[in-house]
């Protein structure tokens, strides 16, 4: 056996180089950094470490033991906690974790409180709702900041079926009124979710996805295309027609819109108020008209003074920061670790801690 120096040494370089080769390839995409719920239909893998990676960033997440965005400090259960509620521009993924805006704030109000991120990528304020009450150690809460991006919180507050073969069921909320409303639970945990989370350890399920939505967005430009030249064929009363249809459906969706994203605001403000909670937002909006099922424009800003919520717009604020700076990462537009820097000084300037 004179060649078993050379087989094991083979064996030990070969072994080092996949290993290399899985962490610096150039076609790694990561693994999903979510799995089934039954009260939010998907939330964080808990303990759990992976890499998120895109054409302009590589960055390794953490996630805790309750699934929350890791923070870089020790938790202290002699202080109070401060809780963030957003997004994916909060969650972070693609942000170094000590950049991220729960981080930042932690140092800037010089570790007096705990600052704990509950950011999901793909939530709206009717997710957010339910995070707060299913997730969240409430009685330990001294104060909430909502992360709200109008225009994108609006879409994801409407009760709509969950569209592609990889899309994670949500729960949902019907509102009738801002007291009243019916929770829409995520459908059972069966077969078919339980394979999606098998299968999502592994690379395989982003390469997948991917896929098919790189396949869809050039499907959906064709299709577009083809739509552009059937109108130009189209009378002027056949036209009118179609917008006509067009506008009573964006009329629907804008009364479903408002109805359940101010529904859960207004519900978040609610327990706050019953727990002592000290309720902030932050939202970002070029425009803040909002608009009921007769077509009424309303005020975002208008809505939470009549309900006495402190809010910051940061629209402005961004605008000036870029002027300087980039606000994000230039493949997906999600801010990087500057702007969560930039937001957190805004925060801390704005509101009483």
């Amino acid at each position: 056996m004179k060649n078993l120096p050379t087989i094991i040494i083979s064996v030990i370089i070969s072994v080092i180089s996949y290993n290399i080769f899985l962490a610096y390839s150039p076609f790694s995409l990561g693994t999903s950094p979510v799995k089934y719920d039954s009260e939010i239909g998907m939330w964080h893998k808990k303990n759990h470490a992976g890499y998120i990676v895109k054409s302009c960033y590589r960055n390794k997440f953490s996630f805790d033991e309750s699934g929350r965005i890791k923070n870089n400090y020790e938790y202290n259960t002699n202080k109070n906690d401060i809780i963030l509620l957003g997004d994916s521009q909060l969650e972070a993924l693609m942000v170094e974790n000590d950049k991220i805006l729960h981080n930042v704030l932690y140092d800037k109000l010089s570790g007096t409180f705990n600052v704990l991120n509950y950011g999901l990528s793909g939530s709206g304020a009717t997710q957010q709702l339910e995070i707060l009450k299913n997730k969240v150690k409430i009685s330990n809460v001294s104060k909430l900041i909502h992360l709200i991006f109008l225009e994108n919180d609006l879409a994801d507050s409407a009760i709509s079926d969950p569209v592609g073969v990889f899309n994670r069921p949500k729960v949902q909320l019907n509102f009738t009124n801002f007291n009243n409303y019916v929770v829409i639970k995520p459908k059972d945990y069966d077969i078919y979710e339980k394979l999606r989370d098998f299968i999502s350890r592994f690379e395989i399920y982003v390469y997948i996805k991917k896929s098919i939505h790189f396949y869809k967005d050039i499907l959906t430009s064709n299709v577009n295309i083809l739509k552009s030249r059937l109108d130009s064929d189209l009378d002027t009363t056949s036209k009118d027609r179609v917008n006509a249809v067009e506008k009573n459906k964006s009329s629907v969706k804008r009364s479903n819109f408002w109805t359940n994203f101010l529904g859960s605001i207004y519900q978040i403000n609610k327990i706050s108020k019953e727990f002592s909670i000290d309720y902030n937002i932050v939202f970002i909006s070029n425009r803040e008209f909002l608009y009921d099922d007769l077509s009424n424009s309303l005020v975002f800003s208008q809505f939470l003074d009549e309900n006495n919520i402190k809010y910051l717009n940061l629209v402005n604020s961004l605008k000036t920061l870029e002027m300087e700076n980039d606000l994000d990462f230039p493949c997906d537009s999600h801010w990087n670790g500057d702007t969560h820097h930039h937001v957190a000084e805004a925060i801390v300037k704005s509101f009483t801690f």
